[in-house]
This record gives structure tokens, sequence and C-alpha cells, in this order.
């Protein structure tokens, strides 16, 4: 819901069915993102030789709560910190890219634009929104259980969010 807002604050320079068409598109970003997001989890999780790893890459209710997205698994011996934030903080390497490529299509065609903003933008809530950390859950919960560990990673996850939006507005025609 977050991207979709998103991207609707940014497509506001075009009409409404090119507007219609970027909310229908971010839609099945926010199925991608998910899908990439706890898919890097799974895959450090195989790196550091969990087992019964599950990925559920869709909103829905655990005994926790209500979640957008999951990734499970049970490690076969104890994990350093290093190794949690490893664990953690994997989906940020993607995030990143999107942070870069969007300053990159501030001058692209609309065609371009339509097609890759409801991506790009993805990854940017991705990002702000695992930077921001609202429940126990959150990836930089798990990753920094230290409060001043976390609020420097809060504060370089949000940097990068508005540098790449600074960017993207100072690339603009």
């Amino acid at each position: 819901m977050l991207t979709t807002l998103s991207v609707v604050v940014v497509s506001m320079s075009f009409n409404f069915k090119d507007t219609i068409q970027i909310v229908a598109e971010s839609s099945l970003s926010f199925s991608a993102w998910s899908a990439i997001h706890e898919s890097s989890h799974a895959i450090v999780m195989r790196q550091l030789h969990y087992k019964d790893i599950s990925v559920t890459p869709y909103p829905h209710m655990a005994k926790e709560g209500f979640f957008f997205a999951t990734t499970q698994g049970f490690p076969n011996r104890p994990t350093t910190s290093r190794q949690n934030i490893y664990l953690s903080m994997a989906p940020w390497t993607f995030d990143i890219v999107s942070a870069i490529a969007l300053p990159m299509l501030a001058n692209v065609s609309k065609e371009k634009k339509l097609l890759w903003y409801p991506m790009v933008i993805g990854g940017l809530v991705d990002l702000l929104n695992s930077s921001i950390g609202r429940t126990q859950y959150s990836d930089i919960v798990s990753a920094y259980p230290n409060k001043q560990d976390r609020a420097k990673a809060r504060i370089a996850g949000v940097s990068i969010v508005v540098t790449s939006i600074v960017a993207w507005y100072m690339m603009l025609d």
C-alpha cells in the first residue's frame, strides 16, 4: 500500500490513464519486491546452513500477527551477531540498487518511466520501511538489538533514500 501511494505521488506528472497504469504496476512491483526481499533472506539462510527454510512472499497472518511477507528457517548451530546482521540486512543490497537506479530514470522516455518507476519505487519503499523498523520483527531490529547501532543504521537507510530522491529531482529536465 505504501508503494502504491508513493507511486501515485511520483506519477502526478502523468495523465490519469498513465497514473492508473502505474498504480496497477505498483501492485505487481510489491509482489516482486516481496519475493526479492524474502528470497535474499533465504539465500543467506542457505549460506548459513539453516534448515526448513520457507518463504511466504505475500500478506498473511501468523501467530505473531499480520505480515506482508516472511522467511523462516532454523539454524543448525548458533549464529554470531555478524551473521545475524548479514541475514537481516541482505535485502538492502537490492534496495540500494533501486536507490542508484532512480536518478538514472529522470530523463528516460515516458514508456520506460511507466515500466521502471513502480519497480524502483518499490525498492526505495522497502529500504525506507526496513530502515524505520516499526515492529520487533523488523529486519533492522533483528540486525541491531542495540538501540544506538540501530539508530545509525536507520540514519544510513533514510539518507540513502533521501539522497536518491534529491538526485532524481536534480536530474529532471
